[in-house]
């Protein structure tokens, strides 16, 4: 909602380091939640995710702070609206909107396993360096029958300026090396990592 949440644990202990954790002014079941605004600040109004219209969701991907954003694609991805992708592969590609717009877009798509090859290869091109990066980690994402084509497009941003393309292209190297049967006998079976939930995800 655009605000400042501090958690503040009211006790009347002042220093609780030199109290033992038995002692009975030591409270551990109530506390203070602030929450710090703007005097200006609008509060924006509550939407129940689950039961948005779907196109609403949509509009909601990087137009309403980062929070609102999550949960948007999140939803999408949860209520398996499918019916989605169109709209969804347009805001994509839409070099009109700012990245913020289209990345969430990318991530609904991951979701509904609607991404395909041909449109991560377009975002792979684009001048801004975070939706490349982007389209360097949908890589690791695409079905196996994808992946000679995936290694074609990694080889063309193995020499990104920008050092997180870089990085992400490593990442798909490793997990290619990683599937490979002889590297799963000297190294044990390879987990894939949890997908992640707001735009990054961790090393193979």
């Amino acid at each position: 909602d655009g605000c400042l949440y501090i958690s503040d644990w009211d006790i009347m202990i002042i220093s609780h380091i030199v109290a033992p954790r038995y002692h009975p002014a030591l409270d551990k079941l109530r506390g203070r939640i602030w929450r710090v605004r703007h005097q200006d600040h609008a509060p924006l109004p509550a939407v129940a995710f689950s039961r948005l219209e779907p196109a609403k969701l949509v509009g909601l991907l990087g137009t309403q702070g980062g929070a609102r954003t999550h949960l948007a694609w999140q939803a999408i991805v949860d209520r398996g609206l499918a019916d989605l992708a169109p709209a969804l592969r347009e805001r994509l590609l839409n070099r009109s909107l700012p990245p913020g717009q289209r990345v969430p877009a990318l991530w609904a798509l991951e979701g509904l396993a609607a991404l395909d090859l041909g449109r991560v290869a377009t975002l792979a091109r684009d001048p801004d360096h975070n939706l490349r990066r982007e389209a360097a980690r949908a890589l690791n994402e695409l079905p196996a029958a994808e992946a000679p084509g995936a290694v074609r497009l990694a080889a063309t941003l193995a020499g990104d300026p920008d050092f997180a393309v870089r990085q992400e292209v490593i990442k798909l190297a490793g997990r290619l090396a990683g599937d490979k049967p002889a590297a799963r006998g000297r190294r044990g079976r390879r987990a894939r990592p949890d997908r992640p939930g707001a735009g990054g995800q961790e090393a193979p």
